[in-house]
């Protein structure tokens, strides 16, 4: 049975000390989707086997969500001998919100870059944190293949250099390199780059279009210019 429930209670949930007190709030108000595992950690908690430290909702009296953290700790006398359980809650409900906000923003980018044709991958300082399916495909290996890699590894050794510099500058006009994929074969990439808010933290994304097929054709092109001149004859 609770004994006391400090007067900040009402500003978190509405609710008086008293009435939070005699009304067994505290199992009424767990929000649906968390009692299970929150009833589960109380009894286990209360057996002795495991200390209390868990985040979930409340449902406050005007209906809204509340998230709480909450750490509680046995208090025992000089001899050991168990009193109550004493605990502290926190309101982390902004914390939650900004974290939730976080989530979808990432997942809307992720289907996004999925979704793109252009090779799509996110570097911090160069390492790489994430990488779309275009881009893997377009290099030939699985996503856990390149992630935590540095972005010069999969361009040939004389072009590494310039990826730095662009990376270490911020420069977002397109620049040209040479990859290599998997397997060892070349081809001809553009990038574009600029710094992204990632996870709380400045990062750079970048756009990767292969234009082996291009370049090639501009060769031809130039071969042909060089080996065309117009008749004198007749």
């Amino acid at each position: 049975e609770p004994i006391y429930t400090s007067p900040q209670l009402e500003g978190l949930l509405g609710y008086s000390p008293e009435e939070w007190l005699e009304g067994h709030l505290w199992l009424e108000r767990l929000h649906p989707e968390d009692k299970e595992r929150i009833l589960a950690a109380d009894e286990r908690f209360e057996a002795g086997g495991e200390p209390f430290s868990e985040e979930y909702r409340l449902l406050a009296r005007d209906g809204s969500v509340v998230w709480v953290r909450e750490d509680a700790a046995l208090i025992r006398d000089e001899e050991g001998v168990p009193l109550y359980f004493q605990g502290v809650i926190l309101d982390i409900t902004k914390q939650k919100e900004a974290e939730e906000a976080l989530r979808e923003s990432e997942e809307r980018l992720h289907m996004l870059s999925d979704a793109a044709f252009e090779g799509i991958l996110i570097n911090d300082q160069g390492v790489i944190l994430e990488a779309n399916r275009a881009l893997t495909d377009m290099f030939g290996y699985e996503v856990s293949e390149v992630i935590g890699r540095s972005t010069v590894e999969f361009v040939v050794p004389e072009h590494r250099d310039l990826v730095e510099q662009k990376i270490a500058s911020g420069a977002e006009e397109p620049y040209e390199v040479t990859g290599v994929r998997k397997d060892g074969t070349l081809l001809e990439l553009e990038v574009r780059g600029r710094a992204y808010s990632y996870r709380g933290r400045r990062v750079r994304i970048a756009a990767i279009r292969d234009i082996t097929d291009r370049k090639a054709a501009e060769k031809r092109l130039e071969h042909l210019a060089f080996h065309t001149w117009p008749s004198t004859i007749g």
